[in-house]
């Protein structure tokens, strides 16, 4: 009679390699807010290697500064207003493109799928939140500052949301 030959026991995996593929599984898709200012940039390096980390896709988000107020309050009368929106405009387009390619850029140097566009939005966090369910974002990666300040935890570097 066989003696049946016992099988080697796997080692256990470490708990940190443990966690990490449940982070892998669990975290997908990162949105990352930028209104291409040094501070956010702090929140697009936090997530381009937490996604590069994660093996997640990035999506950046331009958030252009608010038009002027007097062509916000509808000065129209005034002979330039015309064409002082449709500077601002353009460069405000032109800001998009430049921060935007900046981040796809990066990501792609640290190996990370990275797409982006611009969200015009009065106010930023309603806005934000709203996108990232609608692209069915796992995590939410914000350097607070500027207009995205009164959202954020008071001192912190970088915010994360996590929206799964």
């Amino acid at each position: 009679m066989r003696k049946a030959i016992p099988k080697k026991a796997q080692p256990a995996k470490p708990k940190t390699q443990q966690r990490q593929v449940l982070l892998r599984a669990a975290f997908r898709h990162i949105l990352v807010p930028t209104d291409g200012s040094r501070e956010a940039g702090v929140g697009v390096k936090k997530a381009i290697a937490l996604a590069r980390d994660l093996g997640a896709r990035l999506r950046a988000v331009y958030l252009p500064p608010l038009p002027p107020a007097s062509a916000d309050i509808g000065l129209g009368a005034l002979h330039d207003a015309p064409l002082l929106v449709e500077h601002f405009d353009q460069m405000a387009k032109a800001q998009a493109e430049k921060a935007l390619a900046r981040i796809q850029a990066a990501a792609e140097e640290a190996g990370v799928e990275c797409t982006g566009e611009t969200l015009q939005a009065r106010e930023p966090w309603p806005a934000l939140l709203e996108r990232a369910r609608a692209l069915r974002c796992d995590l939410l990666v914000v350097a607070p500052h500027g207009r995205l300040e009164g959202g954020a935890p008071a001192g912190a570097e970088v915010s994360i949301l996590v929206l799964a």
